[in-house]
C-alpha cells in the first residue's frame, strides 16, 4: 500500500513538473497538425503531404496524451502562459 502511494507520487510529480513547457509543444504541435489538416479540406494533397499529416498528428497525440483529460479551464491557462513566453 505504502509503495502504491510513493509510486503514484513520483509520478504525479513527474507529469506536473515539466507541465508548462509541455503544454507548449503539445500546441504547437497541434497547430502544426491543424494546418496541415486544413490544406485537406482546401484541396488535394500529395503522398508526400499525406505522409506528413501522419506524422504530424502522431507527434500531437504522443505530446498531448498527459493534458487528455485536463480541464478546459486549466488548459486555458497553460495555454495563455504559453503565449505570454512567446511575447
Amino acid at each position: 500500500m505504502k509503495a502504491g502511494i510513493f509510486v503514484l507520487g513520483v509520478f504525479l510529480a513527474a507529469c506536473s513538473s515539466g507541465s508548462k513547457a509541455d503544454i507548449c509543444q503539445c500546441l504547437d504541435a497541434g497547430k502544426t497538425f491543424n494546418e496541415l489538416n486544413q490544406k485537406v479540406l482546401d484541396q488535394s494533397i500529395s503522398p508526400r503531404e499525406y505522409k506528413d499529416l501522419k506524422r504530424a498528428k502522431s507527434t500531437k497525440d504522443s505530446l498531448c496524451q498527459p493534458f487528455k483529460n485536463m480541464s478546459g479551464d486549466q488548459m486555458r491557462e497553460l495555454q495563455q502562459e504559453c503565449s505570454d513566453n512567446s511575447l
